[in-house]
């Protein structure tokens, strides 16, 4: 007989203890279950977390990825083709003759920027000579820790946007100052051309330059947000560099990236958890850098390193057409978000997130986040042989959120004094040691006492000799000097409780440019391509300048309940009942046969 929590087994002779002996092995092991287990906060990493601690949990290991791309573009020069612009003149001029048109000066402009605007290409041609011009992109998304030596994992489009869409962001940003000149020649023409003439002509003066753009070879850097935000100084210039160890397609592909941070060590994680046990209508949890509030004018160095997180529910399980499964949430995300871990109540992560959906018209569709399960990452993992796993850090960090968050002060300052000895750069620990010395110091610690152990162990002691000392005369009274029983019958005992050593409070284990856009702030993906919503819940409290925890945090579940503890059987008795012992009082001879009026014999 074998079993996970372990069985007495007898197999030769057995020298049988009195039962309130047994009793008191048993009930003393018992006792010291009882006072030093204490109830797991998520030991197995599946008990739920109240939002607070797994804001608390997640943000260490969740970093801002930014990615900066460099070019040279190269665009001809113009030539106006002078019989095509005739044309047009001399089509206008009939058309006001005719009354199709008006004969006011401002009327005959604005048809004429009109039908240059539907063709441009018809009206300009492009010379031999060109201009080129250096031209330096940023993309900003999420990313997210999954072990101490500085793997992360973000979503691909984040630093390998589409071509074809950072050819547009290119030429966006590339010819900005090209098409300024070029309106600048337009007014100076001393034609009264109108503000809306002016951006009609801009719009398609770009689209005739990005026909016949070309694009250098992009040079790609990536940079991780990794350490302590420091007042004054923005979180983008603190970066640290990534490499670039895979990267898959943009979504509907697979759209991970994995990256490697040089000379990491201890970096804060995040658990890794398994989209099978996900069912719909489960509660994820987004968080991430939405660019929208990252980014917002008027907040300060540090609101900007503060990652946001918001909740709802798992509304879909779909598929793409390569048969890639894909999470629907109705959780809020904007760009900045992508890449970003996508987590279940227990803080684990089960997906990344990756696109939204769309409008006919571009808009984006609130409620509609797509998530790439966390199988699909993994696999990214294994084929990169990237073994995921909790660090140090985050063991402890965890394991001291989780006396923090019980009040038990006194036991939480050394775990998080340990995280800070194990990584200085830890962006929150410094923030949680002078919240928890400042408790201490107000007398609000609630850490069990450890005397409660040996005061509690002596009152079951002292129990079970009581109860056990009777219970052991009787039976010496009932059974007297009865013959000892026949070795190797004794059946094996029942399961000792399957926790015979204390237990401590235990921790976790251990941009979006949506698709087809490179998650570049502000921008709008074409129709049919995901970008990301605007729209953000307020993150939760935070250690670094954010609003206080509340006064009572949720508490974790507690241990499941011990298996019994089954008493060994005693012995069988003889089947005939011995006959008394012969009557014998002091001073008179064995055998002598006891006076008439003496007290019966005690069995």
């Amino acid at each position: 007989m074998t079993s996970n929590r372990g069985v007495i087994r007898q197999t030769h002779s057995m020298i049988w203890a009195p039962r309130w002996l047994t009793a008191l092995v048993v009930a003393l092991a018992s006792s010291v279950l009882m006072v030093v287990t204490t109830p797991a906060r998520a030991a197995d990493g599946e008990t739920e977390l109240g939002a607070t601690q797994l804001a608390a949990q997640t943000y260490p290991g969740v970093q801002l990825i930014q990615a900066d791309f460099t070019s040279t573009i190269s665009v001809p020069q113009a030539i106006i083709d002078e019989a095509a612009v005739n044309e047009l003149y001399t089509r206008l001029v009939v058309q006001a003759a005719t009354g199709a048109i008006g004969t006011a000066e401002s009327q005959i402009i604005d048809a004429f920027v009109a039908e240059l605007a539907k063709d441009p290409f018809r009206y300009v041609t492009p010379a031999d000579a060109r201009t080129t011009v250096e031209v330096g992109l940023s993309g900003f998304g999420t990313g997210f820790v999954v072990n101490a030596e500085g793997y992360l994992v973000t979503a691909a489009h984040v630093i390998a946007p589409d071509p074809d869409e950072l050819k547009v962001e290119f030429a966006r940003a590339g010819l900005r100052d090209l098409i300024a000149n070029d309106l600048d020649e337009v007014q100076a023409s001393g034609v009264a051309y109108s503000p809306a003439n002016l951006d009609t002509l801009a719009q398609a003066f770009q689209d005739w330059y990005v026909r016949y753009l070309e694009v250098g070879e992009v040079s790609t850097t990536v940079s991780a947000q990794i350490g302590v935000a420091t007042a004054g100084v923005d979180k983008t210039q603190r970066g640290q560099p990534a490499e670039i160890i895979k990267v898959g397609a943009p979504y509907p592909g697979k759209d991970v990236a994995v990256l490697k941070l040089d000379g990491a060590a201890h970096l804060p994680t995040l658990p890794l958890g398994d989209d099978a046990d996900v069912p719909e209508g489960s509660t994820l949890h987004v968080t991430g850098y939405p660019a929208a509030s990252t980014f917002s004018s008027g907040m300060s160095a540090d609101s900007q390193v503060q990652p946001t997180i918001t909740e709802g529910p798992l509304t879909a399980i779909k598929k793409t057409e390569t048969g890639m499964p894909v999470f629907q949430t109705q959780a809020p995300a904007s760009p900045g978000n992508s890449g970003g871990p996508v987590l279940d109540d227990a803080g684990n992560v089960v997906g990344i997130l990756v696109a939204s959906a769309v409008a006919d018209d571009g808009t984006a569709l609130e409620g509609q986040e797509f998530v790439i399960p966390i199988s699909v990452v993994r696999q990214m993992l294994n084929e990169t042989n990237v073994k995921p796993g909790e660090s140090a850090t985050t063991q402890a960090y965890n394991v001291a959120l989780g006396a923090y968050f019980d009040k038990y002060y006194k036991r939480a300052m050394p775990e998080f004094q340990r995280v800070q000895a194990l990584y200085p750069e830890h962006p929150y620990v410094a923030e949680y040691i002078t919240r928890t010395q400042q408790a201490i110091d107000a007398g609000k610690d609630e850490t069990p006492n450890s005397l409660m152990l040996w005061v509690a162990l002596a009152g079951g002691v002292l129990m079970v000799l009581a109860v056990g000392g009777v219970g052991g005369f009787l039976l010496l009274r009932k059974h007297g000097k009865g013959p000892a029983p026949v070795a190797g019958t004794a059946p094996q005992g029942g399961p000792w409780p399957g926790n015979p050593g204390p237990q401590g409070h235990q921790g976790i284990p251990g941009q979006q440019g949506y698709a087809g856009q490179p998650g570049f702030p502000g921008q709008q993906p074409p129709p049919g391509q995901p970008p990301q919503h605007a729209h953000q819940q307020p993150a939760p409290a935070g250690p670094m300048g954010q609003p206080a925890w509340p006064a009572q945090p949720q508490q974790p579940a507690s241990h499941p309940p011990q298996p019994p503890v089954t008493q060994p059987l005693q012995p069988p008795l003889p089947s005939e009942p011995l006959p008394p012992p012969p009557w014998h009082a002091p001073g008179s001879a064995p055998g002598q046969q006891p006076p008439p009026g003496s007290p019966p014999p005690v069995p």
